[in-house]
């Protein structure tokens, strides 16, 4: 490549010239790169990425308040809301929903498991689980509806939220306490965008 064709590429900015005395090709380049009149005609956005999984769920069931519109307009409290992963190029995400153990008395646990002995926490009932992966599922289908994410459920809604700048959310579980015998809750759950 010549001059010309790198000024050209740089909007009209020749970024190094000839010759030893100016410190060479590649830092003179990067010294006009510098500019404040370089960087504003070549602003480089954040490199877009896909979450592989996120508690943000979790973190809204447990919220005060219209959690759509916590998600939506910021929440402070929480991994991710839609103006921070709008900000940071955060194309989409596997939204998690994991149904929590129930919150008790510190004092009427004896002590915690040894996961070493094999030892596991108390099981989770059916129906607690089912009431907070069914809320969870709930708080993402109402972000949707408000137009802050697009719930994916195959590859081509995945690209088509890409293309439109729409937040590509995938939803998916942690855990299975909250499929009943029967599968019935996981047809449920496919239906609404599990994946």
């Amino acid at each position: 490549a010549n001059r010309g064709d790198c000024a050209r590429k740089l909007g009209g900015h020749v970024p190094f010239s000839s010759g030893a005395a100016n410190g060479g090709h590649l830092e003179g380049m990067i010294r006009s790169m510098a500019s404040p009149s370089i960087r504003r005609t070549h602003f480089m956005p954040p490199i877009p990425f896909f979450d592989g999984h996120n508690d943000t769920l979790l973190k809204l069931l447990e919220a005060e308040g219209d959690r759509a519109k916590l998600f939506i307009e910021g929440m402070p409290d929480t991994d991710i809301d839609l103006p921070r992963a709008k900000a940071a190029g955060m194309a989409g995400g596997f939204f998690a929903m994991f149904p929590p153990p129930l919150k008790t008395n510190p004092g009427d646990v004896a002590a915690a498991p040894n996961y070493s002995k094999g030892e596991l926490p108390p099981e989770l009932g059916l129906a607690d689980a089912q009431a907070s992966t069914f809320g969870m599922s709930s708080i993402l289908l109402q972000i949707e509806r408000a137009g802050g994410v697009a719930i994916c459920r195959q590859a081509a809604e995945v690209r088509a939220a890409l293309a439109g700048g729409t937040l590509a959310a995938v939803m998916h579980i942690e855990g299975a306490e909250a499929i009943d015998t029967g599968f019935d809750a996981l047809e449920v759950l496919y239906a609404a965008g599990l994946r």
